[in-house]
């Protein structure tokens, strides 16, 4: 018995897009652990914290962390935040992976065709093929992603625990002029400044009853 050439090739197909969510799976641990260590997060609680933040939920939470990181330059910053900006953009190739059907096209060199619909207003089928090369690309953008979260990681590590709060401060409001700013929201502890005369009472005045006049 003959097999289709679908047949044939669609073990190899499989292999290829399984090998891009493996490595996928791989950068968005390495950004849950960036998260966890930029927050002081214990792993439980980095664990279902993550288990619960959409992917470009956990990219903006890395960028905020960048932007007011003492450690970090402003060179630094403006490349690490660049570069989590294009790590955001992937996530277009990572969904359309995983929600289009895909299969091996009758070439002689293996390609992947992906049936992608696009309906936001026009209905479109646009032609989406990945040759081994293809593959191969995507697979070196997610490595060098995943590089570039550990580096960020191994840096966020070995802050001190108060030092984001103590970077926050810079952007906070001055505490002398607006008490509930964000500075008084992250003191440890608060002064209560309510006085007496704001304290609600349950005497009440007696009142004058109405004139009994007919």
């Amino acid at each position: 018995m003959t097999l289709s050439y679908e047949m044939q090739h669609l073990p190899e197909a499989c292999r290829q897009v399984g090998t891009y969510f493996y490595h996928w799976a791989g950068m968005e641990l390495q950004l849950n652990s960036l998260i966890g260590k930029a927050l002081k997060l214990e792993q439980m609680a980095e664990a279902i914290i993550c288990a619960n933040l959409k992917f470009a939920d956990k990219i903006y939470i890395a960028k905020t962390t960048v932007s007011v990181a003492p450690f970090l330059d402003n060179d630094q910053r403006t490349h690490f935040q660049k570069r989590l900006n294009k790590i955001k953009d992937q996530a277009v190739w990572r969904n359309m992976l995983a929600h289009n059907a895909f299969g091996p096209l009758d070439q002689e060199d293996l390609i992947v065709e992906f049936l992608v619909t696009k309906a936001k207003g026009d209905l479109k089928f646009p032609e989406t093929r990945w040759d081994t090369s293809e593959f191969h690309t995507k697979y070196r953008e997610i490595v060098d992603a995943t590089d570039l979260l550990i580096e960020m990681g191994e840096k966020v590590a070995i802050i001190p625990r108060n030092s984001l709060a103590g970077a926050l401060l810079r952007f906070a409001p001055n505490p002398d002029t607006h008490p509930l700013g964000l500075a008084g929201l992250l003191s440890p502890s608060q002064e209560d400044h309510t006085s007496e005369t704001n304290l609600p009472t349950d005497r009440t005045e007696p009142q004058t009853p109405p004139s009994s006049e007919g």
